[in-house]
């Protein structure tokens, strides 16, 4: 994903006031133009910087968060794995799955069924996703209300963080 947000955003290196000069037969013409990204935009470089700015914190921050998940199952899996071996430590394995699951939720979606997991609240994941998509199809600058989400976004994390405190 950092390619694709870098590979558009280096287009855009390119902007800027050029000239152009031609010679045919010692008859010379030379014209000025100006490079943008989408000449129909009237967007400056300087918003263009925030959007990629705005759009790599996200792609930190659900990456950071997807590996902090990953820890999670990680933990998860080898508390179960002891306690298969000792009879005595399933109910703390159980507990400890308990805690995962609930960490997780917060962030996927989870049901039995499709109709279940539509009609659940947007997960911080889904939100995410949500936002790179807005991203990556748009153009021009963020708009406020997506800039908004990400603090708020982020801001939930250490509150979730919470459960996965008493492991």
């Amino acid at each position: 994903m950092t390619r694709l947000i870098l590979s558009i955003f280096n287009q855009s290196h390119h902007q800027g006031e050029y000239s152009a000069k031609l010679s045919v037969d010692g008859v010379e013409q030379s014209s000025t133009f100006k490079l943008s990204i989408n000449p129909h935009e009237t967007y400056s470089k300087a918003q263009l910087d925030a959007k990629k700015a705005f759009w790599m914190e996200l792609y930190h921050v659900a990456k950071t968060s997807s590996g902090e998940i990953q820890k999670a199952l990680a933990v998860q899996e080898q508390v179960m794995a002891k306690a298969e071996s000792k009879p005595a430590a399933k109910a703390a394995a159980e507990q400890v799955a308990a805690v995962v699951d609930e960490y997780k939720a917060v962030y996927i979606p989870k049901g039995r069924t499709l109709a279940e997991i539509i009609n659940q609240p947007a997960k911080i994941f889904s939100k995410m996703t949500w936002l790179h998509n807005m991203m990556e199809q748009t153009e021009g600058p963020a708009n406020q209300p997506m800039i908004d989400q990400l603090p708020n976004l982020k801001s939930k994390r250490p509150l979730l963080m919470r459960p996965m405190q008493r492991i």
